[in-house]
């Protein structure tokens, strides 16, 4: 997600159309400076019209009515970091960022606010969030702080980086405009249930152990990641075992 944010934030450059200079008398021309000549694509109108760009017909619209599709589209996004390996295609930004500098700053604030979002976090490390968050400007937290769809989806490993917990708790304690996080564990392909059970109770204990010397409103933070352990290990328990299967 760092290149989507990183996206999100590239400023776009909108050309201003090239308007024809009044004629002159002949006195002047001497001293301006040549201007230059336009590259003609083929199949180009060579006639009317050359110095002037393209009208674009969707600002022209009732703001209601660009807000509304702005909505539309925001609604159906969806924002995540590029897949791992690097080397994979990254997700290309929404059109409207890139279009022109008037329809990014009418966009933006409707897509941090509507688009659902969703982090991946591995064994609880959760340096890779605070990074990402730590580079958006205030108006894009203050849209993101409006959005109910924004989804940490927590992966279980083998091992749990305790001190990046802390961090990320300590993080959220103490950060005035804080984002409504949802947490989520990661869905696996039916396997060793059993194993899945162990997992989830190891992260359960770490997390039981880290409480006892944590601050009261840390406790607080600690607490949704807690009952989204739990309901996930209630399902795996339920689920049937592979091993049973054979």
């Amino acid at each position: 997600m760092p290149s989507v944010f990183a996206k999100l934030r590239r400023n776009s450059k909108l050309l201003a159309p090239t308007e024809p200079e009044p004629d002159r008398a002949l006195q002047y021309t001497a001293a301006r400076r040549p201007e230059k000549v336009p590259i003609l694509e083929p199949g180009s109108n060579h006639g009317q019209g050359m110095h002037s760009p393209p009208r674009c017909r969707f600002l022209e619209l009732p703001p209601e009515l660009r807000t509304q599709i702005y909505n539309l589209i925001a609604s159906t996004t969806h924002l995540s970091p590029p897949a791992v390996p690097a080397k994979a295609p990254r997700p290309r930004a929404p059109a409207f960022l890139l279009a022109c500098k008037q329809t990014r700053r009418e966009f933006m604030p409707i897509l941090f606010a509507m688009a659902s979002v969703s982090i991946p976090i591995t064994c609880l490390d959760f340096s890779p969030l605070i990074r990402i968050t730590g580079g958006l400007y205030r108006a894009q937290l203050l849209a993101l702080r409006e959005n109910c769809n924004l989804v940490i989806v927590l992966k279980i490993g083998m091992k749990c980086s305790t001190p990046q917990l802390r961090r990320w708790l300590t993080k959220r304690a103490q950060y005035m405009d804080r984002l409504p996080w949802n947490y989520e564990i990661e869905r696996v392909k039916p396997g060793n249930a059993l194993s899945r059970v162990k997992m989830l109770d190891a992260y359960l204990d770490t997390i039981d152990a880290l409480k006892k010397t944590l601050h009261e409103s840390l406790q607080m933070e600690v607490l949704p990641i807690e009952v989204a352990l739990i309901k996930q290990r209630g399902v795996a328990e339920n689920a049937p075992d592979d091993e049973d299967k054979s």
